[in-house]
């Protein structure tokens, strides 16, 4: 996904999450170079 540089990390996976229609609960896990970042 492209993304605006100042995007927040949470406000991506908020996105993310919403258009993949993840139910509240249900974990979404990104990898960024092989490392998991914090949230």
């Amino acid at each position: 996904y492209l993304v605006p540089c100042d995007m927040a990390f949470g406000q991506f996976i908020h996105v993310l999450s919403v258009r993949l229609h993840l139910a509240p609960g249900k974990a979404l896990f990104v990898f960024v170079k092989d490392t998991l970042p914090s949230s």
